[in-house]
């Protein structure tokens, strides 16, 4: 993902935030555009002239407005940030730069207050790593991205396993 985080905003609102609204809008684009491709693939085809009312019709309208709003729900809740307690940043920055490297995580930026690494890279697929530091805490998030950095929900469950590990990895480490 190529887009700059609003720090401070994503820090108070527990959420991933970037300083371009480009990319909520990009977001909803890409929800409105996979529920259009499904009516017009799926829905278009049976809608007949002239137009009458199914119980077929309507389960098929009512699912696509389900996967529409399933979609754009796993995309906003994908931004959360899980925070764990930071006790020196320093050794933190150490720490995740030496997982990094034994994991083959490619760093995409480092900042004082921020590093991302980019944690697998397939065909069509990125997983991304962002860590948000502050002086009393540490905010985690880890999303997936298909194509042309669109966020995808396919791989939600995975996300939330990886975020999982690398919080035991650090609580393992503190101790």
């Amino acid at each position: 993902m190529r887009l700059k985080i609003d720090i401070e905003k994503s820090i108070e609102k527990g959420k991933l935030i970037p300083k371009s609204q480009l990319t909520s809008m990009k977001d909803l684009i890409n929800s409105c555009f996979f529920a259009i491709v499904f009516i017009t693939c799926i829905i278009g085809p049976t809608v007949g002239i002239p137009v009458t009312i199914t119980y077929t019709k309507v389960i098929l309208i009512l699912i696509v407005l389900l996967l529409f709003a399933t979609n754009f729900f796993l995309v906003n809740r994908m931004d959360s940030l899980t925070k764990i307690e930071n006790k020196d940043s320093k050794i933190n920055v150490k720490y995740f730069h030496s997982l990094a490297k034994e994991n083959n995580w490619k760093l995409f930026l480092h900042s004082e207050n921020i590093l991302i690494f980019n944690t697998t890279s397939w065909f069509l697929h990125e997983r991304q790593l962002t860590i948000i530091f502050d002086k009393k805490n540490i905010f985690l998030n880890v999303m997936s991205f298909g194509n042309h950095d669109f966020k995808t929900p396919l791989y939600i469950s995975k996300d939330k396993d990886e975020l999982n590990q690398i919080i035991e990895k650090i609580k393992n480490n503190a101790t």
